[in-house]
């Protein structure tokens, strides 16, 4: 598929997005919404009880039930290196590989 393909999958998944929203309002999914508001900057990887600010969120089904004891469980028994692998994860700079 082509670069001009591709543009036209995703204006065309863009434009879809914008209906289901326009009928919906989202009325379903403002939760999230809500929830992401409450806690925006969270995680705080600068956060002096690593796993004290991983318990302190409400994830609500915002992650799969696994994912949460993962990260609970991981941020209790390795903390250092669970907070080094979110610092990595958000890290927004563009790395050519």
């Amino acid at each position: 598929m082509d670069t001009d393909a591709h543009t036209q999958v995703f204006l065309e998944l863009i434009t879809s997005y914008k209906r289901v929203i326009q009928e919906t309002k989202m009325k379903d999914e403002k939760y999230k919404w809500e929830l992401v508001k409450k806690y925006k900057g969270r995680l705080n990887v600068n956060a002096i009880d690593w796993k004290e600010e991983v318990y302190s969120v409400d994830y609500a089904n915002l992650l799969y039930a696994m994912s949460k004891a993962v990260l609970k469980d991981f941020s209790k028994n390795y903390p250092d290196e669970s907070k080094s692998l979110f610092v990595e994860l958000f890290d927004e700079k563009i790395v050519e590989i």
